[in-house]
């Protein structure tokens, strides 16, 4: 758009609501500020925001083990466990039995409340409690193995391309394992923290930025959804996430001073939560069926 003729400050003005609609045309929510670089000189610089929505990414590995255990299901299952590997091992999802993974540290806060004021259980709340604990610490160790393993990786797309599915159940896992092929292809490199937000963080020895829900604390494998045990754990996160002042999340940030821009965007995660998404689904509601 022509701005010249309009003079000082006009010009600025004009030129900055054309480059944010513009912007915003290919990003709805960009966000676009100026700015004055050492020199001196006028600066755009242009932030997208990849919007979670307050959800927690949770991905249960108890269902898929049974899944795995059922001979109407292993095959598919296979599938999903081939696509739990990619993220866990590219995508670098963090794992609840992981040491000094957020969820690791909630379930051990957990255990250790349950067992610690044994008193205050009445006996069979007890015992059922102490039982998902322990279900959870040994299907979660055995998944974990399963999934660290190279095997699953490397017959990804050998696996996806001999299914043929025989229900509504097989199409649905292969589905997500094509998103997830697809996804891996595109961006072998493609590391779920690539564009995760800084400037919301405090500093290194903030205590864990205990004011900011950091993406490993809302992303994550975890045992299962359901029973007293994840209603505990999901109790514990949401009490902590409401004394939070700040959320990180994935943001590309893109500054315009004449020289060429990177090819860079936030492809990759938008594809990756849709795939977490997908995923979370099906591991719920075929589960819920099944039981």
């Amino acid at each position: 758009m022509e701005t010249r003729s309009l003079g000082y400050p006009y010009s600025k003005a004009l030129a900055l609501w054309e480059a944010r609609k513009l912007l915003r045309a290919r990003q709805e929510d960009v966000q676009v500020a100026e700015y004055r670089d050492a020199a001196g000189s006028l600066i755009l610089q242009s932030k997208e925001t990849y919007n979670t929505g307050n959800t927690l990414y949770y991905i249960p590995v108890v269902p898929l083990h049974r899944l795995l255990q059922d001979r109407r299901t292993k095959r598919a299952a296979q599938l999903l466990l081939a696509t739990c590997a990619y993220l866990y091992q590219v995508a670098g999802i963090p794992y609840y039995t992981d040491e000094g993974s957020y969820l690791c540290w909630q379930y051990d806060m957990i255990r250790e409340w349950v067992e610690n004021d044994r008193t205050d259980w009445e006996a069979e709340s007890y015992n059922s409690n102490r039982s998902q604990l322990n279900a959870a610490e040994h299907i979660g160790n055995v998944m974990q193995r399963r999934l660290s393993s190279p095997c699953h990786l490397n017959r990804f797309a050998e696996l996806v391309e001999q299914f043929v599915p025989l229900n509504r159940f097989g199409c649905e896992c292969l589905s997500i394992a094509e998103k997830a092929l697809r996804l891996w292809r595109d961006h072998p490199q493609g590391h779920v923290y690539r564009h995760a937000d800084t400037e919301v963080l405090h500093g290194d020895d903030d205590d864990y930025n205990e004011d900011c829900i950091t993406m490993d604390k809302y992303i994550g494998f975890c045992a299962e959804t359901e029973g007293w045990l994840y209603h505990t754990l999901s109790e514990c996160v949401n009490n902590e996430f409401n004394e939070c002042r700040d959320i990180q999340e994935p943001v590309l940030t893109r500054t315009f001073d004449g020289r060429a821009q990177e090819a860079d965007s936030l492809d990759f995660e938008c594809r990756l939560f849709s795939l977490m998404d997908d995923l979370c689904y099906l591991l719920n509601t075929t589960d819920n069926e099944n039981s």
